[in-house]
Order: C-alpha cells, then structure tokens, then sequence
C-alpha cells in the first residue's frame, strides 16, 4: 500500500457541509494491488469512504471518478457532485496515470526482494516424545523457514513412499517465511529400518533428505565417534607424558637437595 496523491480538500469539505449529523469518517485510499505473477499484476486503487463505505472511486477503465453504485439515493446524490468535482480539476487524471505508473515501477523493483523472492527451508527429523505408555511412536519431520509457501514434504521407507499419520498446513511463521510438520507413525519400526523425510521446494534444485533409523541417529553417531576420538587423543598425549617422564628419570636425572621419593 502507498500512501495517496494529494488531492485538493474541497471535496472533503463539500460532504462534510452537506453531511447531516454529528459524527462521521471521511477517509481517503490509495494504492498498489499486486498479483502472484512476475511483474506483480499491478494495479491502482483511488477512493473516497465515507464510514467505511465507498463513495467515489477512481475508474481506470475510463480515466474517470465515478460516484458509488449501490449506495443510498441521498448518497449517490453527494457522491455524484463530488464526482464531478474531482473531473473537472485540470491534470487530475494525469496524475491517477502517473500514480500507477509508479505503482508498475515499483512492482518491477521490488518484486525479487518480496514476493518472487527464494527462501530455502531447514528441516530436522526426530522421534517425539511418548507422554503415556501407551502412546504410539511418532516419527516428526519438521520443515521451517521457507518461502514461498508452496512445498511437498513426504515420508520415504527402505525406498517406499510412505503416508504421512498426520500433515500441517504450511503455515506463516510471522517473519515471512512458512513452516509445516508431518508426522509418521514407527509402531512397526526395525533396527534394519531406513526411514527419511524427503522435501521438494522451488527454491532447491534438488530434493532435501534426511534419514532416521531405531536407535542413534545419524547426528548421534557422530557427536560419539568425535568425543571418542577426542578421548583417544588425550589418553595418547598422557601415556606419551609418562612414557617421556620415566625416561628422564632412568637418565641420571639428580633429584633437588632434600627432595624424598616419599613426597
């Protein structure tokens, strides 16, 4: 939405002498509306409410402000003669022209940068938790942070599709992005099992995968396999220190005057 030409207040003025009663909003809206496709489908809007309701609107069909359509005879009557004035200020359809002509330029320049632009999503697949006994496993593939919204999420096991126990919309994450979970139930699941959340979004060329098996995941294995080589490194440097120590001592290392073997 931009924000309105400037227009001359003589119509404002006109329905407010006109107007019976005490207590009224007379607004006046402008903007841009912009389509779904590249380029934006501009369009301008011109118009004058009165409470919320259309008196006049700007035409562009007929490079004209027309008088409301379906209003009250007493208010097509007003709304007519505020018509008339608004076509009879010289260059005012010149200027509604040039409004959306911005309207197109900006819809032109700004359209990567909002509407056409790519966000690619994130995702996480993981067992959720059982809050009673009997509860059925659930395998959770959680997609956020993409746009646009269109997106297919699909579950895949040992290379067959599977259908999903339950799917979210894809739903505004209120950051202009989009997020949505799908669930599957892993009553049934082996250790042998090879289960993966498969993603296909058109800010990707190729699809996104993640796999889950019963027991550690793939994340678990390698935060183990690296604390084991961690723990591998320091237990070598330490038997390497007393390796080294003890061969010092065989040397002829001279002990400091009074020091004791019992200290």
């Amino acid at each position: 939405m931009r924000g309105s030409p400037a227009l001359p207040l003589v119509p404002l003025l006109y329905w407010t002498l006109c107007s019976p009663g005490t207590g009224f909003v007379m607004q006046q809206n402008s903007g841009c509306s912009f389509g779904g496709q590249p380029g934006g489908n501009v369009t301008f809007f011109y118009a004058l409410t009165f409470n919320h309701q259309l008196v006049v609107a700007y035409d562009r069909t007929e490079e004209m402000f027309v008088p409301c359509g379906h209003c009250i005879a007493q208010m097509y009557k007003v709304a007519a003669n505020i018509s008339s004035q608004l076509n009879a200020i010289p260059g005012i359809v010149q200027r509604m022209r040039e409004s959306g002509r911005k309207c197109a330029g900006e819809a032109q320049e700004y359209w990567g940068g909002t509407v056409g632009r790519r966000v690619p999503p994130s995702m996480r697949v993981y067992l959720s938790e059982r809050r009673q006994e009997n509860d059925r496993p659930l395998l959770v593939c959680h997609v956020w942070g993409f746009y646009p919204r269109d997106i297919v999420v699909s579950w895949v096991k040992n290379e067959k599709i599977q259908e999903a126990t339950n799917s979210s919309a894809a739903l505004p994450a209120g950051d202009w992005t989009y997020r949505v979970v799908t669930l599957l139930d892993v009553t049934d699941a082996r250790s042998e099992d090879l289960y993966e959340c498969v993603v296909r979004h058109s800010s990707q060329e190729s699809l996104m995968r993640q796999e889950w098996r019963l027991g550690l995941t793939t994340p678990q294995r390698i935060k183990i396999g690296v604390s084991v080589a961690v723990l591998a490194v320091g237990l070598l440097s330490l038997l390497t220190g007393f390796i080294c120590w003890k061969k010092a001592k065989r040397s002829g290392y001279s002990p400091i005057p009074g020091y004791s073997e019992a200290n």
